[in-house]
Formats: C-alpha cells, sequence, structure tokens
C-alpha cells in the first residue's frame, strides 16, 4: 500500500526490460479503436450481418429443387430485411431519446453547479468574506 502512494505521489516506477513505448502507443490505439468499435456496431448491424451469412450459408448448402422454393427464400429475406429496417428505425429513436435526456442531465447539472455557486456567494457576502469573481463588471 505504501509503495502504491509513492508512485502515485510522483516516485517513478521501474520499467522492465521488455519494455517498448512505441508498442505501449498502439496498445493504447488499439483499446481506443475496440471502445470505438463497442459504441459504433448496434444489434440492427449484426442482424444484417447474420442475415447475409445465413443466406449466403443456405444457398450453398440447400439444392433448390422447385421454383417455389426460389420465391419463398425470396420472400424469407425480404422478411428479414424489413425486420432490419424495424430495428434500424427502433434504435434511431431511441437515441435521439437518449440524447435528448442526456441534454437534460447536462443542463440539470450545469444549473445545480450555478445555484451552489450563488449560494455560496451569497454565504460569503453575508459573513463578510471577499468573494473574486470571474465575471467583470464595469
Amino acid at each position: 500500500m505504501a509503495k502504491l502512494e509513492e508512485e502515485q505521489e510522483g516516485v517513478r516506477r521501474r520499467r522492465g526490460h521488455f519494455f517498448n513505448q512505441d508498442m505501449a502507443d498502439h496498445m493504447k490505439e488499439a483499446a481506443e479503436a475496440r471502445q470505438d468499435f463497442a459504441r459504433m456496431v448496434t444489434f440492427s448491424d449484426i442482424w444484417l450481418l447474420g442475415t447475409i451469412i445465413f443466406f449466403s450459408i443456405l444457398g450453398n448448402v440447400r439444392r433448390v429443387k422447385s421454383h417455389s422454393e426460389v420465391y419463398f427464400g425470396i420472400f424469407l429475406f425480404c422478411c428479414s430485411f424489413g425486420v432490419y429496417l424495424l430495428i434500424k428505425e427502433w434504435e434511431r429513436r431511441n437515441e435521439e431519446e437518449w440524447k435528448r435526456q442526456e441534454a437534460e442531465e447536462e443542463e440539470w447539472f450545469r444549473q445545480e453547479e450555478e445555484d451552489r455557486l450563488a449560494a455560496a456567494a451569497a454565504a460569503a457576502e453575508a459573513s463578510g468574506v471577499l468573494v473574486y469573481s470571474d465575471d467583470h463588471e464595469s
């Protein structure tokens, strides 16, 4: 525990013999890329990829014996694509809702901070303590 506190206080930790700064930088970039990928890939993207892979494999494995099987396969593919479009629309609507909620929360936190600072300034003024402000009134 004491060793950890010393490291946090500015004492540099000695790096191992196999440490490579270039590799460490690349590992950080890779971690950021994984996080971006996790943020960008949605359920609808996975559904579409799964649909394409499923029908590709099905087309190579199953031999078509009649025209009705072809039409039924096309119908199933169109239904799967329709499900993809429904999921995509649901995600878009939810994303707008989430962004709106985040904006409301940010506004609430900003207002709370302003109220707290105003109350602290009023308390300091009432007690006679000089308070410096960033706002310069002429």
